[in-house]
């Protein structure tokens, strides 16, 4: 997916490889809390390309789900039971319990990533879940 304007392809790059070293630690050490990175790949200053994921944005399951307010957790679990694994890079189906354990592990991960590092998105378009529930 092409992306311009108002993204910096580059610090996006900066950061998913940032990502990967802190997975890597985490694996090295029996923790692996299923963080999921994507391909960067920069061309100038503001234009690049980024790899697609196939998930779903916590706007669009709140919006079908009729809700306008804060994202309750009823929501994330309806989803979870709802959705299949039927992504490319899954042969077989997940159960509720397997996707639930993928959700609250890879949510962890990421809390604690964007809690040392700053990050301040609370745009709810940005943020995914994949439908093997990993966030």
């Amino acid at each position: 997916m092409k992306v311009n304007k108002d993204s910096d392809c580059r610090q996006e790059n900066f950061i998913v490889q940032i990502l990967r070293i802190i997975d890597n630690l985490w694996l090295k050490n029996n923790l692996d809390l299923k963080l999921m990175t994507y391909k960067v790949f920069p061309i100038d200053l503001n234009v690049g390309y980024v790899e697609y994921i196939y998930s779903s944005n916590l706007y669009n399951i709140k919006i079908s789900s009729g809700v306008g307010g804060t994202l309750d957790r009823e929501i994330i679990i309806k989803h979870l039971r709802c959705t299949s694994s039927d992504d490319a890079s899954s042969s077989y189906e997940l159960t509720f319990n397997e996707k639930t354990d993928n959700f609250i592990k890879s949510l962890a991960g990421y809390c604690v990533v964007t809690c040392v590092f700053g990050v301040a998105n609370r745009i709810t378009k940005n943020l995914l879940i994949k439908n093997n529930g990993i966030f």
